[in-house]
């Protein structure tokens, strides 16, 4: 088989991708290396097709799955992606490496949050900090939840904490920085986005 090397160039990987799938048509691995080449090409729609059929050619393939479950999200269409995330769950369990549930969680409490259930996302955001404690990008989103859930003094903790673990993580500052300006902490909105300004140069709304 044609094993996913990320040294290779998108266009001869999706050539020998390509070659793989056609001369093993049944092979849920070739289809979803195939489906990756394409990924890399930018190309999500053909990506998801290929996905498909990997699943197709093996319903316990758990990674063809969750590749199938990003491209939906990256398309926008968050309730297949949310379906389809779950399915990837039920099969992994706990068995799976905490760096790879805590993506699974994540992107399914942003999918979540996308068709507007922040309640249901704050539960996967957490179960995602459970499985990788020092995921910033989850902290910034949970935050987010929790804002949307009219719980600002919950929403700023969480940011903080995010700043702790990484003081570099601007989004955190523009988000705090937001919120103490609606609370009407305008000093302490004032000093987050200048903070902003220092770590992301030109930043349009800061």
């Amino acid at each position: 088989g044609v094993s996913y090397r990320v040294a290779e160039s998108p266009n001869s990987l999706f050539l020998n991708c390509t070659a793989a799938a056609e001369i093993y048509p049944k092979s849920s691995f070739g289809w979803n290396n195939l489906g990756l080449s394409r990924w890399e090409l930018g190309q999500t729609a053909v990506a998801l097709e290929n996905f498909n059929r990997a699943i197709e050619a093996n319903q316990s393939n758990a990674e063809a799955w969750n590749n199938r479950s990003s491209a939906l999200l990256n398309l926008g269409r968050y309730q297949e992606a949310i379906d389809s995330y779950r399915m990837v769950l039920s099969m992994m369990g706990t068995r799976g490496h905490p760096k790879v549930l805590a993506a699974l969680e994540y992107n399914l409490g942003l999918a979540l949050k996308q068709i507007g259930k922040p309640g249901e996302s704050e539960q996967h955001f957490r179960r995602a900090l459970q499985y990788d404690e020092f995921d910033v990008r989850v902290m910034e989103h949970l935050g987010v939840t929790l804002a949307l859930l009219n719980r600002p003094q919950e929403a700023i903790a969480m940011w903080q904490h995010a700043l702790r673990v990484n003081p570099k993580h601007f989004p955190a500052h523009y988000n705090l920085g937001l919120m103490f300006a609606q609370l009407g902490q305008m000093n302490q909105a004032a000093d987050h986005m200048r903070r902003v300004l220092q770590l992301h140069p030109g930043h349009s709304e800061a």
